[in-house]
């Protein structure tokens, strides 16, 4: 049509989709026994990176995919649907090859594609060629304009940090603003976002502090060498001719200065949560005065609470929350639990969402590419485990984000907002590449973990 991308979700109004697999139950309700699988048989193909650098978070993604297709008991199917694995291995080449194997090998009906931009971008631009339905993991915005058949799911850093800003300015008053940020792209990065969304709040950013990206290091080192044990005093004084086989004492090293953050409502600190906790510790309320903290969705985490009484009260956004109070969330945390043997994290709930979303598609007929992509055009709302979707007419996702807090020692819900797309889309694209959710050494593990302190740019999208 001239060019112009059609989605036939923009025009057909007031159409929403009430989806569950292991969960779907609308909130408020009592859970009830899930719905058996209606529809197809269906292939999906999946590219995920499961090996190399990103295969932690390729495997956490799988996890959440087999869930919803019922690979794994509790977890049920919502349609017939078998899917068809392939590893990406983080390459944008292998990614690309894949989806032409899946399309003329495997016949597959839709994809769901890598989670790291630079490989979904090319899958997404191979998989618009073939007019196959393509499901982006990415966190990446420009992904779902790249044609008609290409859809994301994945949340977006800068939504969630327009979120946070949006809730600080509209519901909590706050005006004025400093940023305390690492020196590093992800610490960069962030506070660009947090300027940019207060700026077009109406509110102001009074100082902006960078500090050096090891300060969870620094702090660590010194808790480790004041707690070392000092050797006696001696009464008698002891002539020492030579320093030769005398025991030294490592001195601690000096804390980088922060001159007082005087007169501002809220501090944005963009940084991992345990250098977000060390630094709240090290400098506490003479730096900080009484500001509330306002951090990235990497503060999700339980490592955040070693902060102590210093980190009460902080507030920042998420695309998942597994202690929420949605039964359709609930739901899913338990059901993974039981199948997988661990909690999961935003990147199983977001794979969930993906195949469910195809699920949905597939229910309505949607066995091959032609008819599925029909079905997922018509599909204008999702209620998935990570909140409720909006699907713009370019196919993009706007996605209601858990505003979270830390109240009596543990991270707790506020409330979910929209992410509103719209506001970002007025005031222009961000000029950088922003970082997606760092990942925690603890919880994630293995050698290409970060540690604290250390650079998170490696788990940018």
């Amino acid at each position: 049509m001239n060019g112009v991308k059609v989605r036939w979700g923009a025009i057909v109004a007031g159409f929403g989709l009430a989806v569950s697999g292991c969960v779907g139950q609308p909130i408020g309700k009592a859970p009830t026994t899930p719905r058996g699988p209606k529809g197809g048989p269906a292939t999906v193909g999946v590219i995920l990176p499961l090996s190399g650098d990103k295969a932690m978070v390729g495997r956490r993604s799988l996890d959440g995919i087999e869930c919803a297709a019922g690979k794994r008991a509790p977890c049920a199917a919502r349609a017939n649907i078998t899917i068809v694995t392939r590893d990406s291995a983080g390459s944008p080449v292998k990614a690309t090859e894949a989806v032409d194997a899946l399309v003329q090998q495997e016949h597959v009906a839709a994809i769901i594609g890598p989670i790291d931009s630079p490989s979904a971008k090319p899958a997404a631009e191979r998989a618009e060629q073939l007019s196959v339905p393509f499901i982006s993991l990415s966190p990446g915005a420009s992904i779902a304009r790249i044609g008609p058949h290409t859809y994301r799911v994945g949340i977006n850093p800068a939504k969630l940090v327009h979120a946070i800003a949006r809730y600080a300015v509209k519901e909590r008053g706050f005006t004025r603003f400093a940023i305390l940020h690492p020196e590093s792209h992800y610490g960069t990065a962030n506070r660009d976002l947090f300027r940019n969304a207060i700026t077009s709040l109406g509110g102001q950013i009074v100082v902006e502090r960078p500090y050096k990206a090891n300060i969870g290091q620094i702090v660590a080192a010194r808790d480790r060498l004041s707690q070392m044990p000092r050797p006696p005093k001696t009464e008698v004084a002891v002539e020492v001719t030579s320093t030769e086989g005398q025991p030294s004492i490592e001195e601690p090293p000096p804390l980088p200065k922060l001159a007082a953050l005087d007169g501002v409502d809220a501090v944005f600190i963009p940084d991992s949560p345990r250098s977000v906790a060390s630094l709240l510790k090290a400098y506490g309320p003479k730096v900080l005065g009484g500001a509330t903290i306002l951090g990235v969705n990497s503060l999700n985490d339980p490592a955040i609470l070693a902060g102590g009484q210093a980190v009460e009260g902080a507030l920042f956004a998420d695309g998942f929350f597994r202690d929420s109070a949605q039964v359709d969330t609930q739901q899913f945390v338990s059901t993974f639990a039981q199948a997988f043997n661990h909690d999961p994290t935003r990147l199983e709930a977001e794979g969930y969402d993906a195949l469910q979303f195809v699920a949905e598609g597939v229910r309505k007929g949607g066995s091959t590419p032609e008819a599925l992509q029909r079905a997922l055009q018509r599909t204008k709302k999702l209620h998935g485990v990570t909140g409720t979707m909006r699907f713009t007419s370019e196919g993009d996702v706007d996605k209601e984000v858990f505003i979270l807090t830390i109240a009596g020692g543990r991270i707790q819900e506020v409330g979910r907002r929209s992410a509103d797309l719209r506001a970002e889309y007025e005031t222009g694209e961000p000029k950088f590449r922003a970082s997606s959710a760092p990942l925690d050494a603890e919880r994630y593990g293995g050698k290409n973990a970060p540690t604290p302190g250390q650079d998170w740019d490696k788990y940018a999208e």
